[in-house]
């Protein structure tokens, strides 16, 4: 992506199923999560997120003509996982391993606590972001 030159107070991401991540999955995570007997359980994430993320910043972003230039933020992934307790929904039996994974996705069964781990993540996300933006908790960058 071409960022033209100028001189900017604001940066706008887009979550938009854009990535060619397939089925419209915007956000695809994998990784590992603990039981209480410490226990690990791969996991698969796949998200359909469509939003957007709007940064003010308080100084001048400035990007120059003909120099490499990027803008990165700073997102803390694990307080998108703060809606859900992960321990309890695998000791309960209420997320379970397919093929030795476990999938969260749109079409996720899941029992208990963890029925509705799709919407609150979701929501986790949104809401979390939506902090971060208000609060202008970001890590902004040039490289030159």
């Amino acid at each position: 992506m071409v960022v033209p030159s100028g001189i900017y107070r604001k940066v706008e991401f887009r979550f938009a199923d854009v990535c060619s991540l397939g089925d419209e999955t915007t956000l695809s995570l994998t990784g590992t999560m603990s039981d209480s007997s410490s226990g690990t359980h791969p996991f698969e994430l796949k998200l359909k997120y469509d939003d957007e993320l709007e940064i003010e910043s308080p100084t001048d972003i400035q990007v120059l003509e003909e120099s490499a230039n990027g803008i990165f933020a700073n997102i803390v992934l694990n307080q998108w996982f703060s809606a859900v307790n992960f321990v309890e929904c695998i000791d309960d039996g209420d997320l379970v391993e397919t093929a030795g994974v476990i999938q969260i996705n749109e079409d996720t069964v899941a029992t208990g606590q963890c029925e509705d781990i799709y919407d609150d993540l979701l929501d986790a996300i949104k809401t979390r972001l939506s902090l971060k933006a208000k609060i202008i908790v970001m890590t902004a960058q040039i490289m030159m």
